[in-house]
């Protein structure tokens, strides 16, 4: 009898451990595509080459929210101050290829860009 209760108490233990293990291990994937969607953004979208007369046409803090589809940035607005810094925004968004990131379906990213000169 005492064995009997001894193998349902490890079984019971067993079973939590690895449900617990599992829910950790669930949560962590979730993480690598927001990295990779950073790094993505980060080395495609720079300060706007334009002459050094007009940079300050492009400074100021534009707040983007976005999906990505098919490896492309489908943009669902820009909120900023400076009309022609959201405009670059969305075009260049829209150039960016997101192949490498694996984004969740119908996942919504809000990113903030901020544009000044040094």
């Amino acid at each position: 009898m005492k064995t009997v209760n001894f193998f349902k108490v490890l079984a019971l233990v067993s079973i939590f451990i690895i449900v617990a293990a599992a829910n950790t291990n669930a949560e962590k994937p979730a993480i690598k595509p927001a990295m990779d969607m950073h790094t993505t953004l980060s080395t495609n979208i720079h300060f706007p080459d334009v002459p050094f007369a007009h940079r300050s046409d492009f400074e100021g803090t534009a707040d983007v929210t976005f999906m990505v589809s098919d490896g492309k940035i489908c943009v669902r607005s820009v909120e900023s101050e400076n009309a022609q810094l959201a405009e670059y925004l969305k075009k260049e968004l829209c150039k960016v290829c997101c192949k490498n990131v694996k984004a969740r379906v119908n996942q919504y990213y809000s990113v903030r860009f901020t544009f000044k000169l040094a």
